[in-house]
């Protein structure tokens, strides 16, 4: 899988990179035709709460691009909410070219 990360407003220091690169390789688990995968993290000041990380991860799956977005005070914290996010996202989409799949063969048979 080829994983590209990009900061805005913020540095991310390896052991970040490394929690990132971790989150994303149990995707793989999920589905194995990940083609690419595109992180986006970006910090920003909100007026009452302090700072906040947005993560936005666009993943390339064949004839499908999933994307998820989520806010955390943390990375970490926006990292764990992408990954449940984008698990959700991967089995429904493999559940939907397995149930293609079924229909397909069924007209075969036909």
């Amino acid at each position: 899988m080829n994983a590209q990360i990009h900061a805005k407003n913020c540095e991310l220091n390896e052991v970040e990179e490394d929690y990132i690169h971790r989150k994303l390789q149990n995707l793989e688990k999920i589905h194995e035709n990940i083609i690419a995968v595109k992180v986006d993290v970006a910090k920003d000041a909100h007026h009452k709460t302090g700072y906040v990380y947005t993560m936005k991860v666009h993943v390339s799956v064949p004839k499908q691009l999933l994307m998820a977005e989520e806010v955390g005070s943390t990375v970490q914290q926006a990292v764990d909410l992408i990954e449940n996010e984008l698990t959700r996202q991967l089995k429904r989409y493999k559940e939907k070219l397995i149930s293609k799949n079924i229909k397909a063969a069924r007209l075969r048979r036909e």
